[in-house]
């Protein structure tokens, strides 16, 4: 082969070479498409802190698409069977947000858990968002003990009230305070903390009203307090029940 011949053989070939890669550029970016939605999450963690075994609690997680573009949310993956987070909406507008419930059975666990949420999006940043939860279950050394460990209405037909108290006690050497800082997510269920500080030894009081807007059906929700005071902790306990239709007169 002649030195002109070689020099336009390979000449030929770098401009194949070169056109092949810019036509797999392009096949990549349209299937690649560029977005401008934004996930936004109103915490990546969430403490339970003391829970009592073989019971449910929840959370609300507020997801919200902070971009210009619509956010699809295609799922929610949990790294256990002993949690569940059901999408409420799988799109979001630019600036709507949604809520995330988490519904963890505690089922026989005992003492520290931590777990993982991971939410798929079409945030091209952050296509996966872990969320992590924890607890402290069944744990006999509990900072402040409650009675009973769970609510529960048992049944009660529609439209009937009703009113339970838990009764904390503070097992500690410190006077410590009581913040609610997440309400049952139910507009059915009402808390009164009697008052917030109690000594050591001393007891407090919260009162859970279960008001005429229940709906008929069985329910599982919880309530969040923090203490503070010595070390910071949290526990959350249980409200169940179920409401039923009142019998026919006569």
């Amino acid at each position: 082969m002649s030195r002109i011949a070689f020099v336009i053989t390979v000449s030929l070939l770098f401009i194949a070479t070169v056109c092949s890669a810019q036509e797999r550029g392009r096949e990549t970016a349209e299937k690649t498409p560029t977005t401008n939605a934004s996930l936004e999450v109103s915490e990546y963690h969430w403490d339970f802190g003391d829970v009592p075994k073989g019971v449910k609690v929840d959370h609300n997680f507020v997801l919200k698409n902070t971009g210009t573009d619509p956010l699809d949310i295609p799922k929610v993956r949990s790294s256990c069977g002993c949690s569940t987070a059901p999408l409420l909406k799988n799109r979001l507008e630019p600036g709507e947000t949604t809520d995330l419930v988490l519904t963890f059975t505690t089922g026989n666990y005992r003492g520290k858990l931590q777990k993982t949420l991971t939410v798929i999006s079409s945030d091209p940043n952050n296509q996966e968002v872990k969320l992590t939860f924890a607890a402290i279950v069944n744990d006999p050394d509990v900072k402040v003990e409650w009675k009973p460990r769970k609510v529960n209405f048992v049944q009660l037909y529609e439209g009937e009230k009703r009113k339970k108290t838990v009764e904390l006690t503070n097992n500690t050497d410190s006077p410590l305070k009581l913040t609610l800082i997440e309400l049952p997510m139910a507009d059915f269920l009402k808390l009164k903390l009697k008052k917030k500080t109690f000594e050591p030894g001393g007891s407090v009081e919260v009162e859970v009203e279960l008001t005429k807007k229940a709906p008929l059906g069985v329910f599982k929700k919880s309530f969040t307090l923090e203490v503070t005071g010595g070390e910071t902790h949290r526990l959350t306990i249980p409200i169940e029940g179920e409401i039923v239709s009142p019998l026919p007169k006569g």
